[in-house]
């Protein structure tokens, strides 16, 4: 279900497939923006942060792309949390 919405949402990819309780997404910057598109995951997440929507941590591929790392371990965390939380990320302009 979180794999499908998110490959349905333009601005969002998937680094790899889920596994377990890690969803790596790079986020992509909203149309017409001058930002960095390699630096703009980790600007969300640090917004995420800093305006306490969402605990979220980020990585970096080798090429110098960063991308949302969202660790799901509660067992009350479902579907409609983890969309909840891509979708403040979607909303930071």
């Amino acid at each position: 279900k979180t794999q499908a919405w998110i490959k349905q949402q333009d601005r969002l990819e998937l680094m790899t497939e889920p596994e377990y309780l890690n969803i790596c997404v790079r986020i992509k910057p909203p149309s017409g923006s001058n930002a960095d598109a390699k630096e703009w995951s980790k600007i969300v997440r640090n917004r995420l942060r800093e305006n306490n929507q969402a605990m979220v941590n980020f990585s970096v591929n080798p090429d110098g792309t960063s991308f949302l790392r969202l660790i799901l371990a509660h067992p009350k965390i479902d579907f409609s949390i983890t969309r909840e939380i891509l979708e403040k990320a979607l909303e930071i302009r």
